[in-house]
């Protein structure tokens, strides 16, 4: 009607176009299409919309979390079905773990463009562990079947040295701090302190009784 007239599509001379929705003086910024074919998606009210999820032509879909201006990139899916998950503020955002299609998820540490691969998870359960620089990650130690293999050797040329029962006191003092304390943030424990506590914390939490249920 006249005198509601609200905008709804901006194009520049440069091919990009942008895209409002919302009442007259309230429209809102909700995607911005570009020549090669990306599209940024948007949220947010008048004057603070942020970037939540940018569309390439090739497939892959970035996701985006925090206010405008300091929006960080937290999920890339690819075409194919894998997905790589990251941490950080924006601009410092650093890759922690990689989930592929077939199931196999990969974890990493570092900072941004030097993230190493640490750990390598199956869906069958089996769990490879990793040291050394980017590029140079050899395994050192796997949990299959009950066992836990440990390794030495530069990598590719990593040979078996010992191979134990893997019962839960093996299994906590073979990992690393940074699994410890993943592991017990998964269990909703306290995940501060050195080694020594988290395994301490760990072992109390598997040795307790399993609470019964009481019959009504």
């Amino acid at each position: 009607e006249a005198g509601a007239e609200r905008q709804v599509r901006t194009e520049y001379a440069t091919g990009e176009v942008q895209l409002f929705e919302g009442e007259k003086g309230a429209e809102r910024l909700v995607r911005t299409d570009f020549l090669d074919g990306t599209i940024k998606h948007h949220e947010g009210a008048r004057g603070s919309e942020r970037v939540v999820r940018t569309a390439y032509a090739d497939g892959r879909l970035k996701h985006f979390e925090g206010e405008m201006g300091a929006e960080r990139k937290v999920r890339t899916q690819f075409p194919d079905g894998g997905t790589q998950y990251y941490e950080g503020e924006r601009g410092v955002e650093r890759r922690v773990r990689t989930q592929f299609p077939t199931g196999n998820v990969q974890y990493y540490e570092g900072a941004q463009n030097r993230e190493r691969l640490v750990r390598l998870r199956f869906p069958s359960g089996e769990v490879q562990f990793y040291e050394g620089e980017l590029g140079a990650e050899r395994c050192v130690r796997r949990e299959v079947a009950g066992r836990v293999y440990f390794y030495e050797g530069e990598k590719g040329a990593e040979a078996v040295v010992r191979v134990v029962q893997a019962t839960t006191e093996t299994r906590l003092k073979a990992m690393r701090v940074t699994e410890l304390r993943e592991e017990c943030g998964r269990l909703g424990l306290v995940t501060t302190g050195v080694k020594a506590d988290l395994v301490a914390r760990l072992r109390a939490y598997r040795s307790a009784p399993v609470p019964q249920c009481i019959p009504r």
